[in-house]
């Protein structure tokens, strides 16, 4: 829930940006934290991609200026720049690795891209 229902959102249940009553207040994203949650001593890599128009989306969505940890920033650069790579040579399909934040600002749930900033 970090910086949910701040920017990029809408208050229209019916439109597609509306995120939700709460954090985490649909069964399908409460799930995937719950997962994560239980299991994030195992887990080294969580990836969220946006396949529609071929980028892959690194943290943070909420804003656009750096992380206070630069050592954060620069992590998700690398490790975005090394998926476009690895896409590119497993699948020929090319990805373009961006800041969430600078293709547009959002918060909300689970599954509408707000993974990337509260599972950093």
């Amino acid at each position: 829930d970090v910086e949910w229902n701040t920017v990029g959102i809408s208050s229209n249940p019916c439109s597609l940006i509306y995120p939700g009553r709460a954090p985490f207040d649909q069964p399908c994203t409460a799930m995937v934290k719950t997962y994560l949650e239980a299991h994030k001593d195992l887990i080294d890599l969580y990836l969220s991609y946006h396949s529609y128009s071929q980028y892959f989306l690194t943290p943070v969505g909420y804003k656009k200026e750096p992380l206070d940890d630069p050592t954060h920033t620069k992590r998700h650069q690398e490790v975005g720049d090394e998926v476009v790579k690895a896409l590119k040579k497993r699948f020929g399909t090319e990805y373009v690795r961006k800041q969430g934040a600078l293709m547009y600002i959002y918060s909300g749930r689970v599954g509408t891209g707000a993974t990337r900033s509260w599972y950093r």
